[in-house]
C-alpha cells in the first residue's frame, strides 16, 4: 500500500516534469499545467503501479507454499469461487483454509471481477 500512496505524491512531481520537458520543446508554455500533460502524468503513473504490482506479485509467489503454489498454477486465467474451490479441494486444502488464501491475495495475486468471479493477476 506504500506504494500507493508515493504515486499519489509523483503524479503531481511527474506533471512539473511533463509540462516543463513540452516547454522546453516549445510546445507549451511553463505557466499551468494543461489536459495533457495531466493525461501523460496518469498514463506514467499506472506504468510505475503495474510495474510495482509485477514486482510485488513475484515476490508473493515465491513467498507461497508448494501446496498453494500449485492451487495457483492450476487456476484458470479467470474463475469462479466454486471453481477455484475444487481445484483447491484436489489439492488438498480445505475450503475455509482456500476462502482466507484468496481473501488474503486480492490485490496481489487475484482480482475480484464481481461476486464470486475473479482473475489472476499475471495468468
Amino acid at each position: 500500500m506504500s506504494i500507493y500512496c508515493k504515486l499519489e505524491i509523483y503524479i503531481t512531481r511527474f506533471c512539473l516534469i511533463i509540462q516543463l520537458a513540452r516547454w522546453t520543446c516549445g510546445e507549451y508554455d511553463k505557466t499551468c499545467i494543461d489536459l495533457l500533460t495531466v493525461e501523460q502524468a496518469i498514463k506514467l503513473t499506472e506504468y510505475f503501479k503495474e510495474s510495482a504490482l509485477s514486482v510485488q506479485n513475484i515476490l508473493n509467489e515465491n513467498a507461497l507454499n508448494s501446496q498453494q503454489q500449485a492451487i495457483v498454477n492450476l487456476l484458470p486465467p479467470a474463475f469462479t469461487t466454486a471453481q477455484a474451490i475444487q481445484i483447491a479441494e484436489q489439492s488438498g486444502m480445505k475450503e475455509r483454509t482456500f476462502q482466507r488464501f484468496l481473501n488474503d491475495n486480492i490485490g496481489t495475486l487475484f482480482r475480484k471481477e464481481k461476486h464470486g468471479e475473479y482473475s489472476k493477476i499475471n495468468p
